[in-house]
């Protein structure tokens, strides 16, 4: 390069590096902008997914209640069935977090779970969404489907009751409840057919959603990768932009300024050059300088060799700055304690991401408790690998609240023991009613023993989780024991399987309570058609009876006739006087 050409040099570097900074920066923001879209998008999917999800719950609510209502005669169901409809259509005061559980909360209390907030209609939440016109009108397809279904309801809620259709609508027409009625029309096989309708257009509902989101989704993180692509492009932009100033500064400034240097000297100190400068005195001369661009060009090439390793996965690819002033060094030494974070992060979150689907998926078809309890704590103490633990869940018969250890695990053994705890009764009984998580770091010797439930053996560290479904109710107590500490990601695994394994006790429950109410319905059909039968028997006797009594009468008759007839003829002077 020559030196009339290093301010068009300096011009087009500062550009270059203009441009390329502006690329860095407009990559970063362009990530983050996207990234902000994609989860406003997914948030999207998520209230549209609720909306559909509302609907379907409100219509297997209503079926619920219609049918205890014409299995228990019990208007309670008959009043839930009305403010199910009452709130989906805005006339009456929608819960706060109706999305959430509500009615299996409320049924069994008798109380509502949360406050009342206003009235809004379901449809006007679908107005307010995002949703396009042919989703809209897919819900609203099968909101008049659900409608239409709510008439054969209405018929066997009414029917129950003994109201009858005039054949306009209206249920005014008295006569005898007809529960026989009212349980056909809610169990045949047309009321299924009108059910599955509903369902069939949810269905289209959610596949067109699911196919908009995807495609959502893919589309942003394809622009993402192209935003991480321009942000590897302007850093090794950058790099290379370094590289090749150094190259051409040493080319067209230092070199040129050395011998400037040296010719200045010689003039100032009086001496002429006559001749030109030799080659070999020139070459002599740069020794020094073209050796120290060695060294910065072998500094380059370790930086580049080290980012190349750091690129290809070497994350504990060791480098050392080259002294204290080593910007760049110390710069890619911090990205590599970075990017060795975000690794170790990613592990622990695939770690963690891995244990909760194998969890879940394990846990999906256990029917039982005990069995439940035992292989979720067996799995987590081999998934954690810590010494001991145990699964207290709550109990309540006839009044009398406590918790009690169904699942143990210590050591590599399984101990099948009996164990009771009051609420409130040492760590267990106070977490339970606390219900946050509690980790001792360091506990003594004599104190395992006192207060924690695991038996004599004498861990450093104790982990305490309440076990609370989505809603927060606390279903039991998960206690682990271990000689090291537990690290954070860990506790938070922890808390995240006994969400799980709450959720699965609790719809053990529901499921077992539900087994109970439909086996007593079954139990009150039965008896039903047993009092059926009698009563027809003891209505056959009755009209024999009658016949008999008839029979009889007319031969009481025919005898007295007879008799006053022979009267008659005995005494003919005073006959009997003819009634």
């Amino acid at each position: 390069m020559k030196n009339i050409n290093l301010q068009y040099f300096i011009y087009k570097t500062a550009a270059v590096g203009f441009f390329l900074f502006l690329l860095l920066g407009f990559s970063f923001y362009f990530v983050y902008f996207k990234q902000t879209e994609l989860y406003e998008e997914q948030q999207a999917y998520l209230y549209e997914y609720k909306l559909a999800d509302e609907l379907r719950q409100t219509s297997d609510d209503q079926t619920r209640f219609a049918r205890l209502f014409v299995a228990t005669g019990n208007e309670r169901f008959a009043r839930y069935y009305t403010e199910v409809v009452a709130i989906r259509n805005g006339t009456q005061a929608r819960p706060e977090k109706y999305e959430m559980i509500y009615w299996d909360l409320l049924v069994p209390q008798g109380q509502k779970p949360r406050p009342d907030r206003k009235a809004t209609a379901w449809q006007d939440l679908v107005r307010k969404s995002k949703l396009d016109q042919e989703a809209q009108n897919l819900l609203y397809e099968a909101e008049k489907q659900c409608n239409n279904l709510m008439f054969t309801e209405l018929t066997a809620i009414n029917a129950a009751q003994g109201l009858f259709d005039d054949g306009k609508g209206n249920f005014v027409i008295k006569k005898e409840t007809d529960f026989s009625l009212a349980k056909r029309l809610l169990f045949d096989q047309g009321y299924l057919f009108q059910k599955s309708v509903i369902m069939r257009s949810l269905d289209k509902y959610f596949d067109r959603i699911e196919k908009k989101n995807t495609e959502n989704t893919l589309l942003h993180e394809n622009q993402i990768s192209y935003g991480f692509l321009g942000i590897f492009s302007g850093v090794f932009g950058i790099m290379g932009l370094l590289w090749y100033s150094v190259v051409n500064l040493r080319n067209g400034l230092i070199l040129p300024l050395q011998e400037a240097t040296k010719q200045s000297t010689q003039i100032a100190e009086g001496e002429i050059l006559q001749e030109k400068i030799k080659t070999a005195h020139l070459n002599s001369m740069i020794h020094d300088l073209l050796k120290a661009i060695s060294q910065i060009k072998l500094g380059i090439s370790h930086k580049a060799d080290f980012v190349e390793a750091v690129s290809a996965g070497n994350l504990n690819s060791h480098y050392e700055p080259a002294g204290q002033k080593d910007s760049l060094g110390f710069a890619l030494v911090k990205m590599q304690t970075n990017l060795q974070e975000i690794t170790e992060s990613e592990r622990k979150r695939n770690w963690a991401n891995s244990g909760i689907a194998d969890f879940a998926e394990t846990l999906r078809n256990i029917k039982e408790l005990e069995p439940l309890c035992e292989q979720a704590l067996s799995k987590l103490i081999k998934y954690l690998s810590a010494n001991q633990g145990g699964i207290f869940v709550q109990f309540d018969t006839s009044g009398d609240a406590h918790l009690r250890l169904v699942a143990a695990y210590a050591y590599e053994r399984k101990k099948f023991l009996q164990k009771r705890v009051e609420l409130g009764e040492g760590l267990v009984g106070q977490i339970f009613l606390e219900g946050e998580t509690l980790n001792i770091v360091e506990v003594p010797e004599n104190y395992l023993t006192i207060t924690s439930g695991l038996g004599e053996a004498l861990p450093k560290n104790i982990l305490l989780v309440p076990m609370k479904n989505s809603s927060q109710q606390t279903i039991g107590v998960l206690e682990l024991a271990n000689f090291r500490p537990f690290e954070p990601y860990e506790v938070e695994f922890v808390e995240k399987v006994a969400e799980i394994v709450g959720s699965n006790i609790l719809d053990m429950k529901r499921a077992i309570k539900v087994q109970k109410l439909l086996q007593e319905s079954q139990l009150q059909a039965q008896n039903l058609r047993t009092q059926e039968e009698e009563m027809r028997q003891n209505v056959e006797e009755l009209m024999a009876m009658h016949e008999e009594l008839q029979r009889k009468e007319v031969e009481y008759k025919e005898k007295i006739v007879e008799l006053e007839t022979q009267l008659a003829n005995i005494n003919p002077k005073n006959p009997p006087e003819t009634k």
